[in-house]
């Protein structure tokens, strides 16, 4: 067993179900444990004894018992443990990410017993989070062939995606396609220039995957493509056909003034229009 830990955030819909399955082959693939939390949405200074805080925490353990069910269905000698946390599900999460290697949530996970928030958990999770953090918007194509994508750009993230994709793609034996598109950068070269600016974003590219690929005798295949068009309307495109994407949490578009808490444009609208597991990697 590896020393790596998967978290998987848990409040009892199919979305999270979902998220639960995930990290399931995720930990698999890391050869690791798998910690199941959920947390109630009430802070351990409230009277335990009330009754709502009471049927609060009885509901959380019963998300919890499912969970642990599915995973022992998917894999029973896995290691996995299993939490209920007062408190609320966002700083209980992000407090999680900062002993983990990866964090799994379902898309619109935000539940709170007696109310309905229409807030994402995945999307916020991911400007917070101090671990790379899968969403789950999609099963994703479980085929061999079915590619790993990483949203690329020339920024400061761009070696972290990499990285990021380089193992994931070879954990699970599929190929990489890395993607850049000229649509998003902050200043579009000419049309006189673009086929020059084209080569020089991946010959760039290619000399960081050069780089960044450990030595090992089985590397997946990997290809960079250098688009046009706009990066979150390529990458939605195909993700019905992907496995996974992966992105970083700001791009080469961020102001200086940006908090570094905070998704960029294409991290954040690729949240709302993938149809597969997304991974939004933070910065280094």
């Amino acid at each position: 067993m590896s020393d790596e830990l998967v978290v998987a955030g848990v409040n009892g819909t199919e979305g999270s179900n979902m998220a639960v399955r995930a990290a399931v082959h995720a930990a698999r693939e890391r050869r690791c444990a798998l910690r199941l939390v959920t947390a109630y949405g009430y802070a351990e200074t409230v009277d335990p004894d009330l009754s709502v805080i009471r049927a609060a925490r009885h509901e959380a353990r019963a998300w919890l018992t499912r969970a642990v069910e599915i995973v022992r269905r998917l894999r029973p000698e896995l290691p996995v443990t299993a939490d209920v946390v007062a408190g609320e599900v966002m700083p209980v999460l992000e407090r999680e990410s900062k002993s983990c290697s990866l964090l799994v949530v379902g898309s619109r996970q935000l539940h709170r017993v007696g109310s309905v928030v229409k807030a994402s958990v995945g999307t916020r999770l991911a400007a917070t989070s101090h671990c790379p953090t899968m969403v789950i918007l999609g099963a994703g194509v479980n085929d061999a062939t079915a590619p790993v994508l990483a949203g690329v750009d020339g920024s400061a993230a761009t070696a972290g995606v990499i990285r990021f994709a380089l193992a994931e793609a070879h954990r699970r034996g599929r190929p990489l396609r890395l993607v850049s598109c000229l649509g998003n950068m902050p200043r579009l070269p000419p049309a006189a220039d673009t086929a020059r600016s084209r080569a020089e974003l991946s010959r760039s590219i290619a000399d960081l995957l050069e780089h960044l690929r450990p030595a090992r005798p089985a590397q997946p295949s990997t290809t960079v493509e250098i688009e046009l068009a706009d990066a979150v309307e390529t990458l939605a495109a195909r993700s019905h056909a992907a496995a996974l994407i992966v992105v970083g949490r700001q791009g080469a578009g961020r102001r200086p003034d940006t908090d570094s808490t905070s998704l960029g444009s294409v991290s954040s609208r690729l949240l709302h229009h993938a149809r597969c597991p997304v991974v939004v990697v933070p910065p280094s």
